[in-house]
Formats: C-alpha cells, sequence, structure tokens
C-alpha cells in the first residue's frame, strides 16, 4: 500500500484570532486604525488585498505589503505619511516576518521569512492494512507523519 497523494485546501488557519491585528495610521500617528483579518487560511496576495480593501473602506490611500519571491519575505511599503503599529501580541506580524515594532517608513524586507504554514506535520493513520506485526508478533497499525521538510517518519 501507498499514500499516492495527499490534499489539505487550505484547510488549516493561517490567521487566527491570536495573530489577526493591525493598527495603521495615515497622518503621521496623529490617527489610528485597526483592521482585523477574519479567521481563515490566506496567502500574502489575499492579505494584502484585505488590508488594502479595508485602507480603502477607511476613506484613506491604500499601502501595501508585497512578498519578494526571491527572498520569501515580506516588504511593507508605506507613503504619504502612513504608519503601521505591529507591537500588539496578537498581530498579523508574525505571519508577515516582522518584529513587534512600530514602522513609519518604507521596509523593504522583513526581518523574518514569511510564516504563511501555521501547521509543522501532518499525521495519517493508516487502518486498512492487515497482517503489520511488531517483532513480539503484536498486531499493529501504522502510523505517518509528514513534516514540512518532507521528511517520511514511519511509527509502528
Amino acid at each position: 500500500m501507498a499514500l499516492v497523494n495527499l490534499e489539505t485546501y487550505y484547510s488549516f488557519p493561517n490567521i487566527t484570532h491570536e495573530n489577526s491585528k493591525m493598527f495603521y495610521s495615515p497622518d503621521a500617528g496623529v490617527t489610528w486604525y485597526l483592521i482585523v483579518v477574519p479567521e481563515g487560511s490566506y496567502d500574502i496576495e489575499d492579505i494584502n488585498k484585505y488590508i488594502k480593501q479595508r485602507i480603502k473602506q477607511n476613506g484613506h490611500d491604500d499601502s501595501s505589503v508585497t512578498l519578494s519571491a526571491n527572498t520569501l519575505k515580506a516588504g511593507l511599503i508605506l507613503e504619504n505619511n502612513y504608519q503601521v503599529d505591529f507591537s500588539s501580541i496578537d498581530s498579523i506580524s508574525s505571519v508577515l516576518g516582522f518584529s513587534h515594532e512600530f514602522y513609519t517608513a518604507n521596509y523593504p524586507e522583513s526581518q523574518n521569512p514569511v510564516n504563511i504554514l501555521s501547521i509543522n506535520s501532518i499525521l495519517v493513520n493508516v487502518n486498512i492494512i492487515s497482517g503489520s506485526y511488531t517483532l513480539t508478533d503484536k498486531e499493529t497499525r501504522r502510523s505517518i507523519r509528514f513534516s514540512q521538510q518532507f521528511h517520511l517518519f514511519i511509527k509502528s
């Protein structure tokens, strides 16, 4: 028996109530607006679109968060006296690779890689194999775990 394919369709949320907030100021820190990204599974482009949409809904020019394909880090483009506050513990900064800080100017690259994957491994229990035995002749199931580094772990 072999596992040929495992598809998850973004079924693991990478944005939760623990990492969904971003404050921004369109006027050099005089007034601040909160953006809360709803819980879900997002890629960087979707996060960027949502933030831009919320900024436009607030009647402001949009700033953007972009993914650099070369470094897998996010860039923060701030124009016209915009500022971003990622200092709250539940900010989206950990997903975007930024530190929990205030940003007042363009930041071409986040300090860390984008952390878009929220899971470390997937455990698959196989219960359709019969005749799997341990060294003590005891019948057992197979557990297979796939990690992000694509290592295969088989546990009896």
